[in-house]
């Protein structure tokens, strides 16, 4: 099973956000808007997120997720779903604020985690229920890790490290092999392979673990477990 570990070095340049527009808007050999977007943050920021454009296709990321996905999942922590106390308020409306941004025609979930605490950051691409890419690492869905423009402070954006990983297919390959960091021009980018997963991409080192897709199943089941869907009803001042 392919993957790729990144690690965010300028502020100019983010892996994770030019790895989410890839996951979020790929269509495959579907050639039309297939299968579901999940998304897991402990924070999110909506007005910003939902406004800022991809560099190259100019599409924002509830754009990209209206062009390849029928659906999207969000998965929060529940005392931004159902705020209770008044520090809780400015993540709870950027949450909203995230959501009402996704385009109509897509169907929009949200599932609140079962705990207090939820600090999970992962995105999927799922599609016939079966999970066929992830990103797994320190990046949410928050400014400091997916701005690339330059703000007042030096410390509105983050080093960061995400790891993508996705099924060895012929059209996931396409997808997602190409190298993001020559794109960039700045950071480091290391493709790798688990062994046994089919043939070897070129370029590609290995690790000795054939059992990743079984890992990558795993984790889409402990989301759906650990979480309970939510509705999003009005902020209680």
């Amino acid at each position: 099973m392919p993957f790729k570990i990144a690690l965010r070095e300028v502020q100019s340049k983010s892996f994770f956000k030019r790895y989410l527009h890839v996951m979020a808007e790929a269509r495959f050999a579907a050639g039309r808007p297939v299968g579901e977007l999940w998304i897991a943050s402990g924070y999110f920021n909506g007005d910003y997120v939902s406004k800022e454009p991809h560099h190259k296709t100019t599409r924002t990321l509830p754009q990209a997720i209206a062009l390849g996905c029928t659906k999207v999942r969000i998965f929060a922590t529940r005392e931004h779903v159902k705020p209770t106390k008044p520090g809780h308020m400015p993540h709870a409306v950027a949450l909203r604020d995230f959501v009402a941004s996704i385009p109509t025609g897509v169907g929009v979930s949200v599932f609140g985690s079962a705990g207090a605490t939820w600090h999970a950051k992962i995105a999927l691409r799922v599609i016939d229920d079966q999970p066929i890419a992830a990103i797994i690492g320190s990046s949410n869905i928050t400014r400091p890790p997916y701005c690339e423009r330059p703000y007042l402070r030096a410390s509105t954006w983050n080093y960061e490290c995400d790891v993508l990983i996705w099924t060895d297919q012929v059209e996931y390959n396409a997808t997602f092999a190409a190298p993001v960091s020559e794109e960039l021009g700045e950071g480091t980018e290391v493709l790798g392979q688990a062994v046994g997963s089919g043939d070897q991409l070129s370029g590609a080192s290995s690790i000795p673990d054939g059992r990743l897709e079984d890992q990558l199943r795993a984790l889409k089941l402990r989301l759906e477990q650990q979480t309970t869907p939510q509705e999003l009803g009005p902020i209680e001042q």
